[in-house]
């Protein structure tokens, strides 16, 4: 299949999971035998020659269309309150961008995906062969970030859930095929809409994210992800102010790394503690991954599945989460991940594993095995394949 990827943010350097889904994607899918054309925008011209130059081999064409950092702001600023679109619709309005798509002229391909509703009005006209690929639903991820915020925040949140709700329940009406990542998200945006909405799971590369010799059995924690966006600021920080003094007390050895692009002055003040060190933005997170004993994902809001913990889990490292962030990830608690929910149960569930090499080995096998089984890119390309399939049929039945 001629298969045309709208995405917000280039694939690549990748920085957000979203990205990364899509990196991932585009390279299952041309493994497959599909012709793949990646439309996107950027901010700095060297994010899209790194773009062109990594996709290369598998994407046809990756097509970049320049945003400058002004242009969200006068978007907002213009038409923030008279248009009924959420701000993160406003945000990524271009002229520049609806030119560029029809210059790819969208009816010759079979089938078009659209990654995130933020892209949804520029392919309205070509809407019978498209994919609206939801991820999350961002009434869920809103109303959960709402619940945390105080003040002005609260209040700019409340007034985009409001519109978000709206705008989500409305636009899986106009295409032929929605999808989501995990099933709260489906049930949400099914209930509100009315229509069908189908749940596919992520994958993670296994041959990126892999065991690369025995796990180091190190004392090291880790917290991997986008440290700009505000469900992992919001994890760190409840990690920092509940768990790591009870941690350092019990194992005196233990060191908490964070790593991810775009840490706030708050994440960075964090290296200021014992033990405690910022990595940022790191050269391979796979190579991290490899770095530490263990991994964790101690998430108190946001929506969909947490691409962090298939990578890590598909490196072997036993993951502490919560039973929130372990969501729609099939993994059996004690066997292939360890679940706690609650500052005390999860602090102790980290010394458990610090202290305990047997657990931490066993937990470490069980975890590469679950993520080969389950959740291989290639599966996941098939899938994503059939469904593209589905799309096609319909339209051609309709034409």
């Amino acid at each position: 299949m001629r298969i045309l990827y709208a995405t917000p943010l280039l694939p690549f350097p990748v920085e957000q999971g979203h990205q990364m889904i899509c990196y991932n994607r585009v390279r299952a899918l041309a493994a497959l035998g599909h012709e793949v054309t990646v439309i996107a925008f950027y901010r700095k011209p060297e994010d899209l020659a790194q773009s062109q130059q990594e996709l290369a081999t598998c994407a046809r064409q990756v097509v970049g269309v320049h945003l400058p950092r002004w242009k969200p702001v006068s978007n907002i600023v213009s038409t923030g309150l008279v248009s009924a679109q959420p701000l993160q619709v406003l945000y990524f309005r271009s002229a520049a961008f609806r030119r560029a798509v029809a210059s790819l002229k969208p009816e010759s391909f079979d089938v078009i995906h659209i990654n995130t509703f933020r892209l949804a009005p520029y392919f309205m006209a070509y809407r019978r062969r498209c994919v609206l690929d939801l991820l999350d639903s961002m009434t869920l991820n809103i109303g959960r970030r709402l619940a945390q915020e105080k003040g002005l925040a609260r209040l700019a949140y409340g007034l985009e859930l409001r519109r978000v709700k709206e705008y989500e329940k409305e636009i899986v009406k106009q295409f032929p095929l929605s999808l989501v990542v995990g099933e709260a998200d489906r049930e949400t945006i099914a209930a509100a809409s009315g229509q069908p909405v189908v749940r596919l799971p992520l994958s993670v590369d296994e041959t990126a994210f892999s065991r690369r010799g025995p796990l180091p059995l190190n004392r090291v924690l880790l917290f991997s992800g986008n440290m700009g966006y505000t469900p992992n600021i919001d994890a760190v920080r409840w990690f920092m102010e509940n768990c790591w003094a009870v941690i350092k007390a019990a194992v005196p050895e233990a060191r908490f790394h964070i790593a991810g692009a775009n840490p706030t002055a708050a994440t960075l003040a964090y290296a200021q503690q014992p033990g405690v060190q910022v990595l940022g933005r790191v050269a391979s997170m796979a190579e991290t991954l490899n770095q530490a004993q263990m991994a964790i994902a101690p998430m108190q809001i946001g929506s969909g599945m947490q691409t962090k913990i298939l990578e890590a889990m598909a490196c072997g490292l036993p993951m502490v989460c919560t039973s929130f962030c372990i969501g729609p990830i099939e993994a059996r608690p004690e066997h292939d991940v360890v679940v706690a929910d609650g500052p005390e149960d999860f602090a102790q569930a980290c010394i458990r594993l610090l202290n305990d090499e047997g657990k931490c080995l066993e937990i470490s096998k069980h975890a590469t095995d679950f993520i080969a089984r389950t959740y291989s890119n290639a599966a996941h390309a098939r899938r994503l394949a059939e469904l593209y399939g589905q799309v096609v049929r319909q339209a051609g039945a309709s034409a």
